[in-house]
């Protein structure tokens, strides 16, 4: 078995040469993974280097250099958006760098996949069901595994926001078509947050609020929710 200590050691040569950039430093710690285009911070991994330890290792550094090498982080500076677009736009993103990276490096494709049905196969759906729908769903292209969560997730979102889901279908099935940048994938992600706004004002209209017997939120308490509020995608971009 490897020991851990060489693998650790050797992941910011590896994270230089996927991310396609000099200098890249990989530091370990806390519960999430980001990265601001320079440094790549990584969860904290299990203690034995098992094949779980392996299989995050190598999908976290892999999804984080395809974002350096990849996402525009100076347009991400540039654009103050709302934490509602980011994070759509960081499901867009995740999977549209992914695909580049892998169309490269064609063994990133199962470290990718791994690592989507490690963290996703078992989601709980949240307090917002439209976002675990999106991100699954775009998630699904990749992972068929998804496909059986993704059904369930349209039934409730069917029945909680009649005609979403096809407006949302229509956008996503612009995004797999032809999604080449960072810029792009933010237009799309606003798209959809509008989408959702537009929603949530019939909800208003309708008198629908957040006193509710149903256990998701109305997406207006969506439109204005903190960024700690919503639910982790596979790792997050962050603006330096």
């Amino acid at each position: 078995m490897l020991e851990k200590k060489a693998i650790m050691c050797c992941l910011p040569i590896l994270a230089n040469v996927l991310g396609r950039k000099y200098g890249i430093r990989v530091e370990i710690g806390g519960k999430e993974a980001c990265t601001d285009g320079t440094t790549i911070h990584l969860p904290d991994f299990p203690s034995e280097a098992d094949d779980v330890f392996l299989g995050l290792v190598r999908g976290y550094i892999d999804h984080e250099a395809a974002h350096i090498r990849y996402t525009d982080f100076a347009l991400l500076e540039a654009e103050s958006v709302p934490p509602l677009v980011h994070h759509v736009w960081n499901i867009l993103e995740d999977w549209r760098v992914e695909q580049r990276l892998s169309d490269v490096f064609p063994g990133c494709r199962g470290n990718f996949d791994w690592l989507i049905r490690h963290l996703f196969s078992d989601r709980q759906d949240g307090d917002f069901s439209v976002l675990s729908w999106l991100l699954l769903s775009v998630r699904g292209w990749s992972v068929s595994e998804l496909d059986q969560q993704v059904q369930a997730l349209s039934v409730q979102l069917d029945r909680e926001n009649p005609g979403l889901r096809v407006e949302l279908e229509a956008i996503l099935q612009e995004v797999k078509s032809a999604c080449p940048d960072t810029a792009t994938a933010m237009v799309f992600a606003k798209r959809i947050v509008k989408c959702l706004e537009q929603q949530a004002r019939q909800e208003k209209s309708q008198g629908k609020d957040s006193i509710s017997s149903s256990p998701v939120k109305p997406l207006q308490d969506l439109i204005h929710a903190p960024a700690d509020q919503l639910p982790d995608n596979v790792g997050e971009t962050i603006r330096r």
